[in-house]
C-alpha cells in the first residue's frame, strides 16, 4: 500500500483514478489544482506521501498553458526526498523537451502519457512500478533537436515575456507568439523585435538552425531567426499547434522537436 496524493482538475478523471487507486488498497488524497492553490492542501503537507500524481491538463485560457506549475513546486518542496512525483501529460506535451525542463525544475521525476493510463492495472503500474513512465529530464541531444543548448532557462524566458504582456505593448507581444503572425504583423517595431530576439535567445540558449543557410546568401548565425525564437518560447509555454496549418510551426522535418 502506498500513500498517494492525486491532483487533477477534471472531476471525472480524478474520481475514476481515485477509485482505481483505492481498489488497490492505496491510501489516496485527491484534490483539484484550485484547491491546492487556495491552501486546501495545507493539512496534507505533513503527510508523508509516497507518490504524487500530478495530472497536468493544459489551460487553453492562459498564455502559459501550465500555470499550475508553481503550485506543483510548493507540493514537491513539502514532500520528503523519497517521494516520487509523476506528471501525467496530454498529447505532444509528453515529448516536449523544453516543457520537460520546467517540470524537472519543479521537482517532477517521471512523466507519463495520460491517454495510456486506461485500466486499474495501468494505475497500479504507475504507483508501484513506475511503469508506463519515462524520466522527465531531457538529454542534451533532445534539447539540441529542440533548438536550444544545455543551460536553457525556460522560466526566465517566460518571465521576460510575461512582464511585457502586462505593459503598454502587451497586445503586440501577445501577437508575437500567436501562430500565423509574422514579425511585421505583430505590431512591434524592428528595434523591439530585435531586442526580443536578443534577450530570449540569451535566456533560452537558443541556437540558430544551420540548415536554414543552404542554397542562398550567407546568413549571420550569431542570432536565431524570429521564427526560431518564437517557436522555442511556444514550446516552453506548452502551446500545441495544429500541424496541418502550422507552417513552420513548432515541429520541423521528420517530426523532430525543432522549434522552427
Amino acid at each position: 500500500m502506498a500513500k498517494v496524493l492525486l491532483v487533477e482538475d477534471g472531476d471525472i478523471g480524478r474520481l475514476g483514478r481515485s477509485v482505481a487507486l483505492r481498489s488497490l488498497s492505496h491510501d489516496v488524497s485527491a484534490l483539484a489544482w484550485r484547491d491546492v492553490a487556495d491552501g486546501g492542501a495545507g493539512d496534507l503537507r505533513p503527510v508523508l506521501h509516497d507518490v504524487v500524481l500530478a495530472v497536468l491538463s493544459p489551460d487553453t485560457e492562459s498564455w502559459d498553458r501550465y500555470p499550475m506549475l508553481p503550485t506543483l513546486a510548493s507540493l514537491t518542496e513539502a514532500s520528503r526526498p523519497s517521494t516520487t512525483t509523476i506528471a501525467l501529460l496530454e498529447g505532444d506535451a509528453v515529448d516536449n523537451p523544453i516543457l520537460a525542463l520546467r517540470l524537472a525544475a519543479v521537482g517532477v521525476q517521471r512523466v507519463a502519457d495520460v491517454s495510456r493510463i486506461r485500466s486499474v492495472a495501468d494505475v497500479h503500474g504507475l504507483v508501484e512500478q513506475s511503469s508506463r513512465t519515462v524520466p522527465v529530464k531531457p538529454s542534451d541531444v533532445e534539447l539540441l533537436q529542440a533548438g536550444v543548448a544545455p543551460g536553457c532557462n525556460p522560466e526566465a524566458m517566460l518571465a521576460w515575456v510575461a512582464e511585457r504582456l502586462e505593459g503598454p505593448l502587451g497586445t503586440q507581444y501577445r501577437n508575437a507568439f500567436e501562430p500565423g503572425y509574422t514579425q511585421a504583423a505583430s505590431g512591434l517595431t524592428r528595434r523591439q523585435a530585435h531586442t526580443l530576439r536578443v534577450r530570449l535567445a540569451a535566456l533560452g540558449r537558443i541556437r540558430p538552425n544551420p540548415s536554414h543557410c543552404g542554397g542562398g546568401p550567407v546568413r549571420d548565425l550569431s542570432l536565431p531567426r524570429w521564427s526560431e525564437v518564437v517557436g522555442v518560447v511556444n514550446l516552453c509555454r506548452g502551446l500545441e499547434i495544429d500541424r496541418a496549418s502550422a507552417g513552420e510551426g513548432i515541429r520541423g522535418q521528420g517530426g523532430v522537436w525543432r522549434a522552427a
